[in-house]
């Protein structure tokens, strides 16, 4: 089941979300269940 809903961590209405750019792909951080992953934006611009 997906999630519905997520919860920002203050009232602005954003939040920062720390990456690295490695051969000019957005790879970021993510932890899914307790295991740590890297996911990699794809922003489908040819």
């Amino acid at each position: 089941m997906a999630q519905d809903q997520f919860v920002l961590h203050n009232k602005s209405g954003k939040d920062k979300i720390r990456f690295k750019l490695i051969n000019n792909l957005i790879v970021f951080p993510v932890e899914v269940n307790g295991v740590k992953l890297s996911f990699l934006l794809d922003t489908s611009l040819v």
